[in-house]
């Protein structure tokens, strides 16, 4: 599983950056989550800072930037 607490134990919520494991270096808003998908998947809905749509993303494919 993604690590859904930071090293202080704040978890990761709306307004929080993260980077994706395939766009490594790209810094992505988180949206909205975390929450479970239908198959019981943690997801973000995240989106690059100028982009105007989201995407969902499971959070274990996400790290703290």
């Amino acid at each position: 599983m993604g690590d859904l607490l930071n090293d202080i134990g704040v978890p990761i919520t709306k307004g929080d950056y993260v980077e994706h494991t395939s766009k490594p270096g790209v810094p992505l808003l988180v949206v909205r989550g975390p929450y479970p998908s239908k198959l019981g998947n943690l997801c973000l809905d995240v989106r690059e800072p100028k982009a105007k749509k989201a995407s969902r993303v499971q959070l274990e494919n996400v790290y703290r930037v």
